[in-house]
């Protein structure tokens, strides 16, 4: 049961693709010539940037209403 509910929570998590973003985030980190005094900062601004992008390709995909 319990391994059943962690692969629901694994399919959830890259279905709303937290694994993209963490991994993009990560080797962007790894690559920087100059690493950030605050990781953890980094890693926040990297979230708030992919939830933007994820609301305005919604926005842009969501059917438009005649009026």
């Amino acid at each position: 049961m319990a391994e059943n509910k962690n692969e629901e929570f694994r399919e959830y998590l890259e279905k709303k693709q937290v694994f993209d973003v963490l991994t993009s985030a990560f080797v962007e980190l790894y690559f920087m010539d100059q690493k950030p005094d605050d990781p953890l900062h980094f890693l926040m601004e990297k979230f708030k940037e992919a939830s933007t992008k994820i609301v305005v390709v919604k926005e842009e995909e969501a059917p438009q209403q005649s009026g």
